[in-house]
C-alpha cells in the first residue's frame, strides 16, 4: 500500500542509521598491523574508504596491490569478533517516525553489512520489524536498487553515508529506475568528507540532494509531496 506521499524509502545502515566509522577504522587498523603496516588515520581513511572496491582500497591505504587480499582477509576475521556500533543519537526515533508517515511495507535497508551483524544491532535497538525488509548487498548496489525501484511507480529515496552511495543511484537510474532519487548525509558520522558529497549532489541535481543529519529525515518525504 503506498502513502500521501507517493514514496517509499530506503536507508543504508552504517554511518546512517549506525555511528559505524570508529568501528571500522579500529578493525582496519589491526588488520593492517596483523600484516605488517602502518596504522592510517580517520582522515586518511575517509578520503579512501570505498565499499565497492576493497582491493582498491586497501592498496591505497599502504597494503599495496600484492597485499590487499591478505589485509582484507583479516578484516572480515577480525570485524566478526567485535560487538556493534552504536545508533546515532535521533537516528532510531528518525526511522520509527518515517515507518508512521510512510508504512511498514515503504520503509527498507540496503546495505552491505553482515545479516549476523544486522540481526544483533536490530535485535539491541528495537528494529527486527524490519528485518523482513531489508536488503543484504553483495556485489552491486545499484543491482539492488534498480530491483527496489521497479517494485512499483512510486518515488524510492534512498539515503546514504558515501558518495559511492550515489554513483550507485547513478548506475541504476541508468539502467532504467528514474524514480530513484538520492539523499546524501553530510553529518559527522558520514563516510566520505562533506565536500566531496557536496560536489557530488551539486553535479546531479537532477536527483541527488543533501540531507545533513539523519534526525532531518522527516524532511526527505515531506518535500517529495
Amino acid at each position: 500500500m503506498i502513502n500521501q506521499y507517493n514514496t517509499r524509502l530506503a536507508l543504508d545502515i552504517d554511518g546512517t542509521t549506525h555511528d559505524s566509522l570508529p568501528f571500522v577504522l579500529d578493525v582496519t587498523n589491526r588488520a593492517l598491523q596483523e600484516n605488517g603496516f602502518n596504522h592510517v588515520s580517520m582522515e586518511t581513511y575517509k578520503l579512501h574508504f570505498d565499499p565497492r572496491d576493497w582491493t582498491c582500497m586497501y592498496a591505497h591505504l599502504g597494503a599495496g596491490y600484492e597485499h590487499a587480499d591478505a589485509v582484507i582477509a583479516s578484516f572480515y576475521k577480525l570485524y566478526k569478533q567485535v560487538g556493534n556500533p552504536p545508533p546515532i543519537p535521533g537516528a532510531i526515533n528518525a526511522v520509527l517516525e518515517a515507518k508512521d508517515a510512510l508504512g511498514h511495507e515503504n520503509v527498507s535497508f540496503i546495505t552491505h553489512e553482515l545479516r549476523e551483524k544486522v540481526l544483533t544491532r536490530f535485535e539491541r535497538d528495537g528494529l527486527t520489524r524490519f528485518l523482513d525488509t531489508t536488503v543484504y548487498v553483495g556485489n552491486s548496489k545499484a543491482n539492488a536498487l534498480y530491483q527496489e525501484a521497479k517494485k512499483d511507480s512510486s518515488r524510492l529515496i534512498y539515503v546514504g553515508y558515501l558518495t559511492t552511495d550515489g554513483i550507485s543511484c547513478q548506475e541504476a537510474r541508468e539502467m532504467g529506475a528514474d524514480n530513484l532519487f538520492f539523499y546524501g548525509l553530510t553529518h559527522e558520522y558520514a563516510g566520505h568528507p562533506e565536500n566531496r558529497m557536496r560536489l557530488f549532489i551539486s553535479a546531479n541535481p537532477e536527483f541527488a540532494r543533501e540531507l545533513k543529519h539523519i534526525t532531518q529525515l522527516h524532511t526527505v518525504w515531506k518535500n517529495s509531496k
